[in-house]
């Protein structure tokens, strides 16, 4: 296990709730690690990040493509 990681996509994680986060503890102590692919294609925010016990996140290049493009995404009101 522990020379494995487990990848799941943000679309399988995108609704949180306590049964997901007891089974993804549930995983990690069995010795995997778990990962996020394709953040930034759905609808989480980096928040969600927090509450996920991940050891690694891929980021989709569309979000980052679009924050490149967008400089108004770190504006502040």
């Amino acid at each position: 296990a522990a020379m494995m990681d487990l990848e799941l996509t943000e679309s399988v994680l995108f609704e949180p709730s306590d049964t997901t986060r007891h089974a993804l503890d549930q995983i990690r102590k069995l010795g995997y690690r778990l990962g996020m692919d394709d953040f930034g294609t759905g609808y989480s925010s980096f928040s969600f990040l927090r509450w996920l016990p991940l050891d690694k996140i891929k980021i989709d290049q569309s979000l980052v493509a679009g924050i490149v493009a967008d400089h108004k995404v770190f504006e502040v009101d």
